[in-house]
C-alpha cells in the first residue's frame, strides 16, 4: 500500500458517517451508491445499522453483509473508522433496560462486547482499524416517537449518560487491545448534560463546525502526515 493509501480513512458506518464528507446539507444516499471523499476521508454509509446487530447476518438493515463486502474490495492495511452505536444509545438501551428490568450499565456493556466482536475482527482482517466515539443527543425535540425519522428514548440527559457509559467501556475494551479510540463526545456537551447545538446541524447530526475537533484527533490517533 503507498503513502497516498497510508493517509486515507474509510468511514464506515450509520448516517454519522456523513459528517466526515465536510456536507452539511443532506444525509448521503446508502454505499454503494455515494462514497464520499473529503480530505483524508472516504465514507460509506451502510444505512441504519445498529452497534447490536453488526455481528449478525440476516438482520433487516443487513448491515454485516455490507460491511464484510466493502472488506473485500480494500486493500490490506487500510485505515478504518467504525462509526455505530449512535442509535443504539438513542433508541434502545434505555427501551431495554427498562423492558428487560435490568441495570442500564449491564445492557451498554452487551451491546459494546457484541459490537467490539466485530472491531477484533477487522483487526484480525489485517485492516488498521479504528472505532468513532458515539456522539451526544440533543433535546430538540425530547422522546420523539417510533414513527419518527430519529426515534428517541428518554431524556436527553438520561440518552448522554448511556452514551457515556457505552463510549467509556468501548474506549477500555480498545486500549485493552491496542485498537484506536476517537471521540469528540465530551466536547460537545454542556455541564447539564445537554448538547452544545453549535455542533450539531440538526437534531441528531453533528456539524462541519465540529469537524476541526475531529480532524486534529484523528490526525493525530492514525499519526497521519
Amino acid at each position: 500500500m503507498g503513502k497516498l493509501e497510508n493517509n486515507i480513512i474509510h468511514c464506515i458506518g450509520d448516517s454519522h458517517v456523513c459528517f466526515f464528507t465536510g456536507d452539511d446539507y443532506k444525509i448521503h444516499a446508502y454505499w454503494p451508491y455515494y462514497i464520499g471523499s473529503n480530505k483524508i476521508f472516504r465514507t460509506y454509509h451502510l444505512g441504519p445499522v445498529s452497534a447490536y446487530n453488526l455481528c449478525a447476518f440476516n438482520t433487516t438493515t443487513r448491515g454485516r453483509e455490507l460491511l464484510l463486502t466493502i472488506f473485500k474490495r480494500l486493500p490490506q492495511k487500510s485505515n478504518i473508522l467504525l462509526v455505530f452505536g449512535e442509535i443504539d444509545c438513542r433508541a434502545h438501551l434505555g427501551k431495554q433496560a427498562d423492558l428487560q428490568k435490568r441495570k442500564i450499565e449491564d445492557i451498554v456493556q452487551e451491546c459494546v462486547d457484541r459490537y467490539f466482536k466485530v472491531v477484533l475482527e477487522v483487526k484480525n482482517m489485517d485492516f488498521n482499524v479504528g472505532v468513532w466515539g458515539v456522539i451526544p443527543s440533543t433535546n430538540i425535540p425530547c422522546n420523539y416517537g417510533p414513527d419518527h425519522p430519529f426515534p428517541s428514548y428518554g431524556t436527553c440527559q438520561q440518552r448522554n449518560i448511556i452514551t457515556r457509559l457505552f463510549n467509556n467501556y468501548l474506549d477500555e475494551l480498545c486500549f485493552q487491545k491496542n485498537i484506536i479510540f476517537v471521540s469528540i463526545f465530551e466536547e460537545l456537551l454542556n455541564p447539564d448534560l445537554t448538547a452544545n447545538l453549535y455542533y450539531f446541524r440538526d437534531v441528531n447530526h453533528i456539524s462541519s463546525n465540529a469537524f476541526p475537533k475531529a480532524f486534529s484527533k484523528i490526525k493525530a490517533a492514525y499519526r497521519l502526515i
